[in-house]
């Protein structure tokens, strides 16, 4: 073999080698990955989560000023995050709406709010964004019937006595779980209300000691009404979301992306 021929193989296999260095190195490189974080908590790759996902840290008991020995349920905060008000008591027994306030020290002893509640139910608290109404569901007398939504305006530092919200949003049966939209302009609620042609009589078996009863053999659907400067508008069922099975307790995302 030539010393020409030899020079070139040599050349040749210094290249090669060279080459298959530098596609190691690229493929073995550090690679940056994409997380979402909050800083704190929550750290996913990009790639194990959807766009559209919400991550969420680990749930934390709040403590024992917020829980009891009894029943809490359905917490909504304020919009500005400084208030929670939530049910404490056990439905069908006088549950009432109280609420605690956000202190540098933690949550307040949460207090009853007495100006709304009575001797039987409030539940599921729906405060507007701008803290001046709270609308609740409640089978007090002065309804239309059921469990039927009803709202306190704000005087002040109190509340006013609640006004029912009355026909059409509310019939003689179950209204529930009124959830407001950011811009306080529609009001979603659940309701067992008879659609066309449906059967209107309860059933006098039925245990009705809770809005989750069977009296009137039919499911709850989603509802959704109109507020404007004069009052409520008609209620219609929100079909998309609606099925033959229970669709309920509904609750919208802080921008109204969500529902």
């Amino acid at each position: 073999m030539s010393r020409r021929l030899v020079t070139a193989v040599v050349v040749s296999l210094a290249c090669a080698t060279i080459v298959l260095a530098l596609g190691l190195a690229w493929y073995v490189r550090a690679r940056p990955i994409g997380f979402y974080t909050d800083a704190d908590t929550i750290r996913r790759p990009a790639r194990e989560a959807d766009p559209r996902d919400v991550l969420w840290r680990p749930a934390e008991r709040l403590g024992a000023t917020i829980n009891s020995e009894t029943d809490e349920y359905e917490p909504k905060l304020s919009a500005d995050g400084t208030r929670l008000f939530f049910v404490r008591g056990k439905a069908g027994g006088d549950a009432d709406i109280v609420v605690s306030t956000r202190t540098a020290e933690g949550w307040s002893e949460p207090r009853p709010i007495d100006a709304i509640n009575s001797d039987a139910d409030e539940l599921g608290p729906e405060p507007s964004a701008d803290g001046t109404r709270l609308y609740f569901y409640s089978n007090r007398d002065g309804g239309l019937g059921g469990y039927d939504l009803w709202v306190a305006r704000r005087a002040g530092a109190g509340w006013q006595a609640p006004e029912n919200l009355g026909g059409p949003v509310n019939t003689g049966f179950n209204e529930y779980g009124p959830a407001l939209t950011p811009d306080g302009r529609t009001l979603y609620f659940s309701s067992n209300r008879p659609g066309p042609g449906a059967e209107t009589a309860p059933d006098p078996e039925a245990w009705p000691a809770t809005v989750r009863e069977e009296m009137y053999r039919r499911d709850y659907d989603l509802y959704a009404v109109a507020i404007t400067g004069r009052g409520f508008g008609i209620p219609a069922p929100v079909d998309p979301l609606n099925s033959a099975h229970h669709d309920a307790a509904p609750a919208i995302s802080p921008v109204g992306d969500f529902i």
